[in-house]
């Protein structure tokens, strides 16, 4: 993303795409990419979208948290 976002602009969500597709499921917030895709791996018949920030611990005010407005959210810590 570095050299496509100005600085004021937040990064999306990882699996971003998910939330358009599944307008209704539940979100699990996880931390990492790779969280994010062995958590669908792990539960494949939960009706949990997971999702992540991008750029690590310290990426995490960057992101438009946003698309979460109005969701069920759970927050699954490392």
């Amino acid at each position: 993303l570095r050299g496509y976002l100005s600085e004021t602009e937040k990064r999306p969500l990882y699996n971003l795409h998910q939330l358009k597709e599944k307008p209704l499921s539940r979100v699990l917030v996880v931390e990492g990419e790779k969280a994010a895709d062995k958590a669908l791996e792990k539960f494949p018949d939960s009706d949990f979208i997971c999702v992540s920030w991008c750029g690590g611990a310290s990426s995490v005010s960057k992101t438009d948290w946003s698309p979460l407005q109005g969701r069920e959210v759970r927050i699954w810590p490392d």
